[in-house]
C-alpha cells in the first residue's frame, strides 16, 4: 500500500532539499528543447508527484548493505520485506544526492545503506522521492541492468536525443507497461 504523500516541509533540511530540487527544475526548464515536453527533467518530475519521508533508525533486523549500492540494497530489502516500498528520490546527508530506500506504512524511511544517524543527526537528513513499483525495477535491471528506474530512463531518453524524462505516474505505481520517453513530435520511446 502506498503510502500518504507528503509535499511540505517541515525541517529545515527538507526546506533545503526543496529549494535545491526547485532551482534545478526551473535551471533545466530553460535548456533548449525541453518547452513541449511534460517534465523537464527528474526533479521536475519528482516535485510533481514525490513525497517526503521521515528518516527513522534501522530497525536491528535489517542488515546494513553495501556503500554506494543504495539501488541495490533497496530493491533487495523491499523484495525480501513485502511491508517495504522501494523508494526513489534526492536525499540529503551532507548534500544532496540521488538515492534510493525504501518506506514502511507510516512514510518512515528506512535506509539500508547510509550509516544510521543519532537523532540529532536525523534532523539535518531529507529524504524526497517517488514510491516505485518493484516491478518496474525488475524491468530496468533486465532491460537496462539498472536498479534505478528514473536513471535508467532519464539515461534511455538523453541518447535519444535531446528527450527528457516523460512518464505517467500510474505506471510507477502500479505494475502496468512503464515510462515514455518522447520528443514534441513523435514518440521515439516505448514501454520498457
Amino acid at each position: 500500500m502506498r503510502t500518504t504523500r507528503r509535499t511540505e516541509p517541515r525541517t529545515d533540511a527538507e526546506r533545503e532539499l526543496l529549494s535545491y530540487l526547485q532551482q534545478i527544475a526551473r535551471l533545466r526548464a530553460t535548456m533548449p528543447g525541453v518547452r513541449a515536453l511534460t517534465y523537464k527533467g527528474i526533479e521536475d518530475f519528482l516535485l510533481r508527484h514525490g513525497s517526503f519521508y521521515t528518516p527513522t533508525a534501522l530497525p536491528q533486523e535489517v542488515t546494513r548493505g553495501i556503500m554506494k549500492a543504495c539501488y541495490h540494497n533497496a530493491f533487495r530489502l523491499a523484495a525480501r520485506r513485502k511491508s517495504l516500498r522501494f523508494v526513489e528520490g534526492v536525499a540529503v546527508g551532507i548534500i544532496p544526492v540521488d538515492h534510493a530506500w525504501c518506506v514502511n506504512a507510516r512514510g518512515e524511511v528506512i535506509d539500508p545503506t547510509w550509516e544510521d544517524a543519532t537523532s540529532g543527526e536525523r534532523a539535518k537528513r531529507a529524504y524526497f522521492g517517488v514510491e516505485i513499483n518493484l516491478t518496474a525495477v525488475r524491468r530496468a535491471i533486465r532491460d537496462h541492468e539498472s536498479y534505478s528506474v528514473l536513471q535508467s530512463d532519464w539515461m534511455r531518453a538523453k541518447r535519444a536525443r535531446g528527450c527528457v524524462l516523460l512518464g505517467q505516474i500510474d505506471e510507477v505505481i502500479d505494475p502496468k507497461p512503464f515510462f515514455t520517453a518522447l520528443t514534441a513530435d513523435r514518440q521515439i520511446g516505448g514501454a520498457l
